[in-house]
């Protein structure tokens, strides 16, 4: 009786191990992908504050009269 209880806590011991370093290298994927989507997300910001100082620095611009 105690054997069977032993062996079925190694079990799912065993199982819980598994699960646990599956979870682990899931969760190791969706930090990537993440950190690629800020990463993204940080690019568009300077490339839009360029593109906004570009335009003001444009505008002010004086034409040269003909």
């Amino acid at each position: 009786m105690l054997e069977d209880l032993e062996k079925q806590l190694l079990d799912q011991q065993a199982t819980l191990a598994s699960d646990i370093r599956s979870q682990e290298a899931t969760l190791t994927t969706l930090k990537e992908t993440y950190l690629k989507v800020a990463g993204a997300l940080e690019i568009i910001a300077i490339q839009k504050k360029q593109a906004q100082e570009n335009e003001e620095a444009r505008e002010e611009e004086v034409p040269i009269p003909m």
